[in-house]
């Protein structure tokens, strides 16, 4: 074997020295001896050869991939050559030369299965790649479903091949997919929960080869009785997605004379895997659209009553409301024709008011004409109160009204019809006529419009009244059109003349939500609008609590009054209290929200106390109960510094020496100059830090004020990760470089 081991080494590296394009290399074989094919000398490349080292006359960064295949496949090679010269140490009669044929034969029938294996490996590969070819030319998901289909039946050489989807209600199993004869009867077919090879497949999720059907004790009989044929033998795998099995993929019959193979079955499985893939993205983006179109729809509905809002709120004449709503609607809605009915004299219905949108806006109808014969339709809305869509009914009653009124159903009048009655006598006040509706607005949104058109009646019926009352009920039924607070509504109504805009001494509360515009950027509309109105439900009920009236509402941040209308000794107090049980119970609330991972809010406060000017304030036809002055501006600056200062709470001195709280656990962190003001503002905020950490703070700020700026350096050093600390370490470091002038302790903000 030693004699014969050169041999054959040589010739491998002889065809090796080829691929590397006749580079210069040598091998030291098992023995110590050394083969050399050229003269080898640096730069040099060695790599593991046969336990050794092969050594190539080539930098190693210009070694290809290729080439490095080739030394591989070289080693391979040796190795299965070497290991059957192992197997005959000793020559015997009928050697080739220096190997044995019967030897040689061997080894080079492992060589070739080898390369079989790695070319059946390929047919597939390239198989998968056509496949997935063919599925990106599908117009849909069946298409590309039937594409699979008819490959599999093909490519695997079956009668026929199909793809049965488990019914998720039921668990019964429906062909989807077919690539064969009897398509039609097939689909008709439903295979029972739990039954059948598919049914067995299901519920293992494994795949199998069934050599003969007719001998499986799970084979379900009824699809061969049924079609008229036998089913001799199959191949089965199942279409896996999220961890369950949503059904199989099976071809039947083959065609070749050895069956299936356990290539083919592996093939399967690999366009199981491809399916898989196909329907769970397709239901993906099935669910993504009609999830999409659903919120499109509530945003559309929102808004449309948003818009109805507006309008229904924007006057007190009954005609104008009446074309604005319908207007608003239509618009919104997209509703190509309209119309406002009117009640007439028990069995008619007189159309009042036409319209219809078009490319170029609205367009005014004058055709006018009157529904006769509309009292059954016309006491079914008194009796029950919804609106009815006359075109959808299959009721007898609406069907002979449509009869009777065939022109003008046509026309786009008879689609739906909302009904609005008034508050005071509950009749049937006018009709809202929709028609050619793209889509089909929902009950909750329809009886929400119906509310606010009633509100509306109820506010003009208020107006009028009050238009003809005396004076006293005047006052309070305009009271009644302005929106001011309810505790406010209440204080106005028991007084027996209107007050006029006056000073008096209140405190203010400022609470916002910071970073709240990255927040929206990435939050759907609707949760946004549900986060912001659980927030607000928290907020403004702990304001009612401790005796305080939400002023006014600005996007994600309100204004929070104390001591109005009537001002007590302890409004400060409450204001403050109510900043703290106010953090306390966003706390709680972003906890509750962090369990169900929704997202949280923060929140900062500034509460100032005061005099300002309180009252009604804004022009004769919309009045706004509010408060105005420094006050209100320094407790509006105080919740914008919890930016700078990184805190959540700030109070004025004011409002700390105004509230009279004791052991209220609080501290001063700063005295500062507040842009356009002379007067220095102290800022405290709620001591959350051990009482080291405070004492430390404070005598830094004593050395600060005092313009020892080393020694508060010293100080504000200890504890450097505080936001607070942070600030009085840069003011420290600029005024020991460069000394203020005339220093008396207070530091300028200008722009805030």
């Amino acid at each position: 074997m030693q004699e014969r081991k050169p041999f054959f080494l040589k010739r491998i590296l002889e065809l090796l020295q080829a691929d590397l394009g006749s580079a210069p290399l040598s091998c030291e074989f098992e023995d110590g001896s050394l083969f050399e094919l050229g003269s080898v000398a640096p730069p040099l490349y060695t790599v593991p050869f046969l336990g050794k080292n092969l050594t190539i006359a080539r930098h190693p960064a210009e070694i290809t991939p290729q080439e490095k295949i080739a030394i591989g496949s070289a080693e391979k090679l040796a190795r299965l050559l070497l290991s059957r010269l192992k197997e005959s140490p000793h020559p015997r009669p009928g050697e080739v030369g220096a190997f044995s044929l019967p030897h040689f034969l061997a080894a080079l029938h492992e060589l070739f299965k080898t390369m079989q294996s790695r070319a059946i490996l390929l047919d597939n590969y390239e198989k998968i790649i056509q496949l997935n070819q063919q599925i990106l030319l599908a117009d849909d998901l069946i298409s590309a479903l039937q594409v699979i289909m008819d490959m599999a039946k093909t490519t695997l050489g079956g009668e026929g091949s199909s793809l049965l989807l488990v019914d998720a209600r039921t668990g019964e199993m429906y062909f989807n997919v077919i690539s064969g004869e009897h398509e039609s009867q097939l689909k008709e077919i439903r295979i029972p929960s739990g039954q059948g090879i598919a049914g067995s497949v299901v519920a293992t999720a494994r795949p199998e080869i069934i050599r003969s059907v007719q001998d499986d004790p799970r084979a379900f009989h009824n699809v061969d009785t049924t079609l008229g044929k036998t089913t001799r033998d199959m191949m089965i795998a199942p279409i896996i997605a999220r961890g369950q099995v949503i059904g199989v993929i099976e071809v039947i019959n083959s065609l070749s004379p050895h069956g299936f193979m356990a290539e083919d079955l592996e093939f399967l499985s690999n366009i199981a895997s491809h399916t898989s893939l196909l329907i769970e993205n397709a239901r993906s983006k099935q669910d993504l659209l009609r999830t999409n179109r659903e919120l499109d729809h509530k945003i559309m509905e929102v808004q449309a009553l948003y818009e109805a809002g507006k309008v229904l709120s924007s006057s007190l004449d009954l005609p104008s409301i009446k074309k604005n709503i319908l207007r608003s609607l239509m618009r919104i809605l997209k509703i190509g024709r309209g119309a406002i009915l009117q009640p007439s004299y028990g069995t008619t219905v007189m159309i009042e008011h036409e319209l219809s949108l078009t490319a170029d806006g609205f367009k005014e109808s004058t055709l006018g004409g009157n529904f006769q014969e509309a009292a059954d339709v016309l006491t079914w809305l008194v009796a029950n109160k919804e609106p009815v869509y006359l075109k959808r009914s299959e009721s007898g009653m609406v069907q002979r009204f449509l009869n009777s009124n065939q022109r003008l159903a046509e026309m786009g009048f008879a689609e739906l019809w909302l009904p609005v009655f008034s508050p005071h006598d509950n009749a049937l006040s006018f009709i809202i006529a929709l028609g050619q509706l793209e889509g089909e607005p929902g009950l909750p949104f329809l009886q929400s419009v119906m509310a606010q058109a009633e509100s509306a009646l109820r506010n003009i019926e208020s107006y009028h009244q009050a238009l003809v009352a005396t004076e006293k009920e005047n006052h309070v039924r305009k009271t009644f059109q302005k929106y001011v607070p309810d505790r406010v509504v209440q204080e106005v109504l028991e007084e027996t003349e209107a007050r006029g805009p006056a000073i008096q001494q209140i405190a203010v509360l400022f609470a916002d939500i910071p970073a709240f515009t990255a927040l929206a950027e990435k939050t759907a509309p609707a949760l946004l609008v549900e986060l912001l109105n659980e927030f607000f439900e928290e907020m403004v009920g702990i304001v009612n609590v401790r005796g305080g009236i939400v002023d006014k509402f600005m996007g994600d941040s309100l204004m929070a009054l104390f001591g109005v209308p009537e001002s007590s000794s302890e409004d400060t107090a409450h204001a403050v209290l109510c900043a703290m049980d106010m953090q306390q119970a966003l706390s709680a609330l972003n906890g509750r929200r962090r369990e169900k991972g929704r997202p949280e809010f923060g929140l900062c406060i500034g509460v100032h106390c005061g005099p300002a000017l309180v009252g009604n304030m804004g022009a004769s036809q919309r009045l706004d109960f509010t408060a105005i002055g420094d006050s209100v501006n320094l407790a509006s600056r105080l919740e914008k510094l919890n930016r700078l200062y990184g805190t959540s709470i700030l109070l004025s001195f004011e409002a700390v020496a105004g509230s009279g709280l004791p052991n209220l656990p609080i501290r001063e962190i700063d005295q500062v100059y507040l842009r356009g003001k002379s007067k220095p503002t102290r800022v405290f905020a709620p001591a959350k830090e051990g009482p080291a950490h405070v004492a430390d703070f404070l005598e830094g700020m004593a050395a600060f004020r005092a313009g020892n700026f080393p020694d508060a350096l010293r100080f504000f050093e200890k504890e450097p990760e505080h936001r607070i600390n942070q600030l009085f370490i840069e003011r420290c470091r600029r005024f020991i470089s460069d000394p203020p002038a005339n220093w008396n302790g207070v530091f300028a903000l200008p722009v805030v």
